[in-house]
């Protein structure tokens, strides 16, 4: 799988990760006040984001079999394939956190 370095995630979430198992977490902040949590587990090929506003979670979602995750410009991107779908991810935290999940059927 492709993945991209511990040192571009550094720069792209601008902190440390915290580690716990095999799951890196990032923590980002927007000025907004919107809280994301980005785990990533490069032995189980699985992705994790958590959306929060006000210590509530708004949006959690997860997927497994991550066939690739690059940053592009300022976006982390991932994509996802399964079963006949493939899903992908958008994600980009300066100005503010944004978080895109999309999903297709390719059969």
């Amino acid at each position: 799988m492709v993945y991209p370095s511990d040192m571009e995630l550094l720069e792209f979430f601008e902190a440390e990760p915290s580690i716990e198992e095999d799951a890196q977490t990032y923590l980002a902040r927007d000025s907004s006040g919107s809280v994301l949590l980005f785990s990533f587990n490069a032995f189980e090929d699985s992705v994790q984001t958590v959306m929060k506003r006000d210590e509530r979670i708004v949006s959690l979602t997860s997927h497994e079999c991550l066939t690739r995750m690059w940053i592009d410009d300022k976006t982390l991107r991932a994509e996802f394939e399964s079963d006949g779908y493939r899903i992908t991810l958008a994600l980009t935290i300066r100005p503010f956190v944004q978080v895109e999940w999309s999903g297709l059927r390719t059969r």
